[in-house]
């Protein structure tokens, strides 16, 4: 049973009844994380304590306007606990590392190997499939009060591609690039239902990515922004390396396992911006052009972060379909151990 212990804007809130682990998240008011014998100590601004058995503490994460001593340090690194280091953003900056063969260290290597197998195939395969069906989801709960023949063949031809991802060998010499193309078809088809029910002043074209003018494709990719920064997170604390994935490319800075990871908690971000472009929650003055670019206005990025923030951290919400999904990745991985 997981257990968080935060120190931040956000309220204290912790629950030692059955407590098995602690991910410490420590953030803002100037707080500092040290140690003493065989503790953490987090010390706020009036000095008030809290202390933490080595032996209860998972992770530590430290975000903006907090310090740590060397003893903390040395404390985490003596019992392999990971400190995760963010920026202003809440985006991993980095991590500490332990010269001596960890568990994380061992992780890795059998990361690396699950994913070049077909096993780690076949879990890259499920991300795509649970992606596509939460747009198939999404599209027939707007689909009740209104019937149209194209949306049906849109659907149609989303469940076409989902039927060819379930069926193609995972040991075929493309199996990456059709499992993405496939993806990316079923993606234009939920786009193009998406349009047809938008407001007009709304409607757009196809979907970008970046740099783009249109209000809804800027609106999808702030959110998914944040999602990103939640997904990284959770990945590197669990030990897993985001550079090295499955169906996207590796290469340098390129956060390959993130990309294939992120997909089945998409849904999410869709639903938001949806909601609220067809609620009249978004207007025109939201947006601002300087230079040739589209920004959103400090306003709309307050409520849009508000809102998904409330689904991510919600009971059963997505902060905890992520951890559950990683927890299978792992066993998984453990599962298919090729690592000597």
């Amino acid at each position: 049973m997981k257990k968080y212990f935060f120190i931040n804007y956000v309220k204290e809130k912790i629950c030692v009844d059955e407590v098995i682990g602690i991910d410490i998240f420590v953030e803002g008011n100037n707080n500092k994380l040290t140690a003493k014998e065989e503790s953490f100590i987090i010390k706020d601004r009036e000095e008030k304590k809290s202390i933490f058995s080595k032996d209860l503490v998972k992770s530590i994460v430290l975000g903006r306007k907090v310090s740590i001593t060397t003893k903390a340090i040395n404390l985490a690194l003596e019992n392999d606990i990971p400190i995760i280091v963010l920026d202003d953003l809440r985006r991993v900056k980095g991590r500490f590392w332990s010269h001596n063969i960890s568990k994380s260290f061992i992780l890795k290597s059998k990361q690396y190997s699950f994913f070049r197998r077909v096993e780690g195939l076949e879990f890259a395969r499920k991300w795509i499939k649970k992606k596509i069906e939460y747009q198939l989801q999404h599209i027939e709960r707007l689909e009740k009060n209104r019937d149209n023949d194209e949306i049906r063949k849109e659907k149609q031809r989303i469940r076409s591609c989902l039927k060819k991802i379930e069926s193609i060998s995972l040991t075929n010499e493309k199996i990456r690039e059709r499992l993405m193309g496939y993806e990316g078809v079923s993606s234009r088809n939920y786009f193009s239902v998406i349009e047809r029910y938008l407001p007009k002043r709304w409607n757009f074209t196809k979907r970008e990515h970046r740099n783009s003018k249109n209000p809804y494709n800027i609106v999808l990719n702030y959110l998914f922004g944040i999602l990103y920064i939640v997904c990284e997170r959770e990945l590197v604390v669990a030990g897993l390396d985001p550079y090295y994935g499955i169906l996207h490319s590796n290469g340098v800075n390129r956060k390959a396992l993130l990309y294939d990871f992120i997909e089945p908690f998409r849904d999410v971000c869709f639903q938001i911006a949806f909601s609220m472009f067809s609620r009249k929650k978004i207007a025109l003055y939201h947006f601002e052009e300087v230079k040739g670019k589209v920004f959103i206005s400090r306003e709309l990025r307050i409520t849009l972060a508000e809102v998904l923030y409330s689904k991510i951290e919600k009971e059963n919400g997505v902060l905890e379909r992520v951890k559950d999904e990683i927890k299978l990745l792992i066993e998984e991985i453990e599962k298919n151990d090729f690592y000597d």
